[in-house]
């Protein structure tokens, strides 16, 4: 089966294989660690109002990245077949001069 195929298919997932390579990768354990330990601190200092506040804003950001996430998923699926077409193209062109 074909790459697009699995991926039509909904066999292959970008952000499992993302997630995947990311846990590997000591500069994102360095960043993730950092993110948990900020958290922890705004979650024990925070109160009421800014409590509720900072909680609000967190799941806004989370929205907003997955949205960022699915848009640059798909940009790339976008370019990968724009490239695909180039390369096709390409190889039209060589066959024709042939």
């Amino acid at each position: 089966m074909s790459i697009w195929e699995e991926l039509f298919c909904a066999q292959r997932c970008p952000m499992e294989e993302l997630s995947d390579f990311s846990a590997k990768s000591e500069e994102y354990k360095r960043l993730s660690h950092d993110i948990v330990m900020a958290t922890e601190v705004l979650e024990t200092k925070l109160t009421g109002e800014a409590y509720d506040a900072y909680l609000h804003y967190r799941d806004l950001k989370n929205e907003d990245t997955l949205y960022l996430q699915t848009q640059a998923f798909k940009l790339g699926f976008i370019y990968g077949m724009e490239l695909q077409k180039e390369i096709q193209d390409a190889k039209i062109v060589r066959i024709e001069k042939s």
